[in-house]
């Protein structure tokens, strides 16, 4: 019912754009952050439209090695609609003959993540364009409806309040898969605000106005729910460095605001990866500098041991799964858990 219904919980113009596409031949090129639901979307387009009865053949561009194993696949497909999902991860000498992979008596949808690719490939498809929306930007009806497409139980108005304060960074993934973790703690006909808790390893009830450092290791669980991984050394490098811009690069004042001693700032600095804002990292980036002008003090080893034992919880134990998730190795994962304290979730 999910990919049957998805269309309809997006705003009305791309709902009714997606159900529209579904009764045309035309290429599409979907576009939307990780998780909003391209995958999802293409399968509506297959699946509710005027191939519904014939196959959906998925080819992943992250793993194609070679044009020739392109051309195989789509060769073997004869009718139906071929989906390029990931298009952007295509290697760039393979991007160049992207045409010969379109000519097939197939459907033709293609999957990328937003930036600057989006217009060469367009370009090549020579299709309609269809941007999804992430998920903070449904509205509290189709949020709920969305909610009761994907969860078989009944959801208590604190749970569901809940649900729809998150940020969802992962958007409908990340949903997904914490209803589907939830279900696994529920004992009855419905899911409760602790069912959703445990899903989300949250100990107990968030504090109604969380502090600064709550905040920020919020922000960073929410990012390591939708499994996408954060290289922790670049974020601390990058936090360094605004804490010194926002102190006029007093190293006193910077260190005092990271509860570090001025021989810890620096040896910090000398070690120092690149700083960098990718891999989804901006929004904890954001948090942490909202924490630093307000001249709140956020002790960066507190932070460290919450977002590794939250890595730990949510991976259950696997050191090197956790490692992963924060862009660091598994012999750093128990090194942290070692100084932290910290044993393996049960």
């Amino acid at each position: 019912m999910y990919i049957q219904s998805l269309g309809r919980f997006y705003p009305d113009a791309v709902g009714e754009k997606i159900n529209a596409l579904a009764h045309t031949d035309v290429p599409v090129l979907i576009t939307g952050e990780f998780g909003a639901g391209k995958t999802a979307a293409a399968e509506v387009v297959h699946c509710t439209g005027k191939y519904c009865e014939q196959i959906l053949t998925v080819l992943d561009c992250a793993t194609l090695t070679n044009v020739a194993a392109g051309e195989r696949i789509v060769d073997s497909t004869d009718g139906g609609t071929l989906f390029f999902d990931n298009i952007h991860q295509l290697r760039e000498e393979m991007r160049r003959m992207l045409s010969l992979l379109f000519q097939s008596n197939s459907r033709v949808i293609a999957a990328t993540a937003p930036g600057p690719l989006e217009t060469e490939i367009q370009s090549i498809l020579n299709g309609v364009y269809l941007e999804l929306p992430p998920l903070r930007r449904l509205n509290v009806v189709q949020f709920d409806e969305l909610l009761d497409c994907l969860q078989k139980r009944n959801i208590n108005p604190a749970a569901r309040q809940f649900l729809r304060e998150q940020p969802w960074h992962g958007n409908f993934h990340a949903l997904h898969g914490v209803l589907r973790r939830a279900n696994k703690y529920a004992r009855g006909d419905e899911l409760t605000l602790k069912d959703i808790w445990n899903a989300m390893g949250i100990d107990s009830e968030p504090a109604a106005e969380p502090n600064e450092f709550d905040s920020i290791v919020r922000t960073f669980e929410s990012h390591l729910l939708t499994g996408q991984p954060l290289k922790l050394e670049e974020i601390e490098a990058e936090v360094l460095r605004r804490a010194l811009k926002i102190t006029g690069d007093n190293r006193s004042k910077a260190a005092a605001l990271l509860g570090l001693s001025r021989h810890q700032l620096r040896y910090r600095l000398e070690s120092a990866a690149t700083p960098a804002e990718s891999n989804g990292a901006a929004d904890v980036l954001n948090a942490f500098e909202s924490a630093l002008r307000a001249g709140e003090t956020v002790k960066l080893e507190d932070v460290e041991r919450a977002v590794l034992e939250r890595a730990l919880r949510i991976t259950r134990g696997n050191m090197t799964r956790a490692g992963e998730l924060l862009g660091v190795t598994r012999h750093q994962v128990n090194y942290g858990m070692k100084k932290f304290g910290l044993e393996k979730p049960r």
